[in-house]
């Protein structure tokens, strides 16, 4: 029988995307002197056991950013073909350790430490479970997923979306409340960080 106190729990960063409505990779968007993906991966520590950043656009800056930040990176060469291709580089750039995975957005960076925190106890506590932030009734992000998804979304051919698949496991998917609007603040356009400065 495992002992799910011992499980350990990767966080997988999408940053893959270029940014286009922004103007330039969000990874690299400096908030309060620091980068976005900065400001996730000190909110991240302590709380995943490893951190991988998936870039695609603008790869070798993304790299030098994760190498400074003490963190692994992989290339997404299908970036523009979307964000689930990235999800697939990414958990596959994870050794088979863990129990479970945080798929974080690089363009959430406000996710306060404690929401990641409540995510992955409550995780442990019910490692069958894909874990979903909610504030007023809204799903957020970062989410987490058992170990049993990760091998299906590997080895998932043609086209679909983690929400697809999400929806194909919805019996086996937790909501839980959290006070963070961090979650539900997603950074499309540069006009969007203003109130955030």
């Amino acid at each position: 029988m495992i002992d799910i106190r011992q499980q350990k729990i990767a966080a997988v960063i999408l940053a893959a995307g270029e940014g286009k409505r922004f103007g330039g990779p969000k990874a690299l968007a400096k908030l309060g002197g620091e980068t976005f993906l900065e400001i996730i991966v000190r909110n991240l520590r302590g709380i995943a056991d490893d951190i991988v950043v998936v870039g695609g656009s603008e790869y070798e800056r993304i790299k030098t950013e994760s190498e400074r930040l003490g963190v692994q990176s992989a290339l997404n060469p299908d970036w523009p073909e979307g964000q689930f291709t990235s999800l697939k580089v990414g958990l596959m750039a994870c050794s088979n350790e863990y129990g479970g995975y945080f798929i974080v957005l690089v363009d959430h960076p406000m996710v306060e430490p404690e929401t990641y925190r409540m995510l992955k106890s409550y995780f442990l506590r019910n490692p069958d479970k894909i874990i979903i932030p909610v504030r007023g009734g809204k799903r957020g992000h970062p989410l987490i997923i058992p170990d049993f998804l990760k091998g299906q979304i590997i080895a998932f051919s043609g086209e679909t979306s983690l929400r697809d698949i999400l929806r194909n496991c919805s019996h086996q998917t937790h909501e839980l409340p959290v006070e963070d609007s961090g979650i539900l603040r997603d950074i499309d356009t540069a006009k969007d960080l203003e109130p955030l400065r």
